[in-house]
């Protein structure tokens, strides 16, 4: 199917309007970074361009790779275009990228990934090492270099009540490092929420709690702000320009889509409700129709019943348009993990969406203009009775977007090697070292710092495991 026509001149004047405006009223927003290209390079493959894709860049804005500036271009308020030298390729490892305004706004709640190692065909995991002990299941988890040393850390929530940091070392293992008590299973989501540098997090479980980072992998409890009965998912962005870190909320009991403006110094203010029809779930967040502005999709009701996935374009000052209907979803699956992901799978830029349904996965190609082409249903390797989690990315170090994707008490993993052009091969299984099973999530990064994606795996009745390539 061709994508849509767009009518990139149009596009290119309210970009460049944008970026006249932010300078003007000298308020550069938290730069978000959705897409990097290329995402993989061989090491020793010598200096490269790099194109980076997301929102809020402004004139002056500078791409960072592990934290350090590269010489920059910005040509939009979605595409940054920087250089990279020789001397960050020449040996096997992961290229963080970040953006930061001139206003010293980083995009702390967002980065991309540029791995630098050799392609391999499928791929194959070591043994895991296993951290639980606690008779909880682990619910929600996310990675963030919380303590600066360079080496992805972990946050995760279990469903007996509880938070727990674990620092890692770079080498696929980590060290509990704080544990704090919550009221019930948490969603989490990272950034620097108060301007000071530092990575902190919030937590929903009855409301969300803002936790401070010293920038030592430690983090004090602040404040809490709105109950939220029965929340679901949060992304965090800045949704209104102003500088600070937004929420985005799904609440299933009450039916809405809730902002939450953040004032910069930790706390929230101004919520803003949407009414959805029923039980909003999985949220993402980025520039779907090329204005410069964050939008938003989401999983939910629709009239008629099932499930589907709506799109709210945003404004760029905090408000978005009514919800719009792109997709039906064919019941999504995986209990509590993650089933709505972005990447730009065919390499145009746009962003696209996959969507984990009964029995398999389906990719919606974006057409830069906030509709997507029809879904393409794949196969996830396991039988349709069986519930599976999925994530997405570069498994395999050849420049493509793939699928994995893990079945409860199957152990195994199925990869879906992607193709250029946003299709994807058969589901291939490969096994589990000691045969570890019951997944409820997949949380992916280079945990060991050798250019290839790992894994870390949200396994019931306790802890997690992590696998590394």
């Amino acid at each position: 199917m061709q994508a849509a026509t767009r009518r990139p001149s149009l596009r290119l004047v309210a970009v460049f309007s944008l970026l006249c405006c932010a300078t003007a009223h000298g308020a550069d927003p938290v730069p978000t970074v959705s897409l990097v290209n290329p995402q993989a390079v061989a090491p020793g493959s010598g200096s490269f361009t790099l194109k980076v894709y997301g929102s809020g860049f402004v004139a002056g804005a500078v791409v960072n790779w592990n934290g350090s500036e590269r010489a920059t271009t910005i040509l939009s308020g979605r595409l940054a275009v920087a250089t990279i030298p020789s001397s960050d390729v020449g040996h096997p490892g992961a290229g963080i990228i970040t953006v930061t305004n001139p206003n010293g706004r980083t995009s702390s709640a967002s980065s991309g990934l540029v791995e630098v190692g050799r392609a391999t065909t499928g791929f194959s995991l070591n043994k895991p090492n296993f951290y639980g002990g606690r008779n909880d299941a682990i619910v929600h988890a996310i990675t963030a270099d919380f303590n600066g040393d360079g080496n992805l850390d972990i946050v995760e929530s279990g469903s007996n009540s509880f938070l727990s940091v674990a620092l890692g070392g770079g080498d696929g293992t980590f060290k509990r490092s704080a544990k704090f008590k919550t009221q019930g299973p948490a969603s989490l989501a990272y950034g620097d929420f108060n301007n000071d540098g530092k990575l902190d997090f919030v937590f929903m479980s009855s409301h969300v709690r803002f936790m401070e980072g010293s920038g030592h992998g430690t983090f004090t409890a602040g404040q809490n702000t709105a109950n939220f009965p029965n929340p679901g998912d949060i992304v965090v962005a800045d949704f209104n320009g102003d500088g600070n870190l937004d929420l985005a909320i799904s609440n299933a009991q009450a039916d809405t889509v809730s902002i939450i403006l953040g004032a910069g110094n930790g706390t929230f203010h101004t919520q803003t409700d949407y009414r959805m029809l029923n039980s909003p779930s999985d949220l993402v967040t980025g520039d779907f129709d090329g204005d410069g502005n964050l939008d938003l999709a989401v999983i939910n009701g629709v009239k008629g019943g099932g499930r589907a996935i709506s799109v709210f374009l945003g404004q760029g000052n905090g408000n978005f348009l009514p919800p719009q209907t792109v997709s039906s979803v064919n019941e999504t699956n995986g209990g509590s993990a993650r089933r709505l992901f972005i990447a730009d799978f065919n390499g145009d830029s746009w962003l696209d969406l996959a969507v984990g349904e009964r029995g398999g996965i389906s990719v919606l190609m974006g057409n830069g203009d906030g509709t997507f082409q029809s879904p393409v249903h794949y196969g996830s390797g396991f039988v349709d009775r069986q519930q599976f989690t999925f994530a997405v990315g570069d498994f395999n170090c050849d420049g493509n977007t793939d699928l994995v994707t893990s079945a409860v008490s199957n152990g195994h993993f199925a990869l879906l090697e992607g193709n250029s052009d946003g299709t994807f091969k058969s589901a291939v299984l490969v096994n589990l070292p000691d045969h570890f099973s019951g997944p409820n999530g997949i949380v992916v990064g280079d945990l060991n710092s050798d250019g290839l994606l790992d894994f870390i795996l949200q396994p019931g009745p306790s802890g997690i495991a992590v696998y590394t390539q």
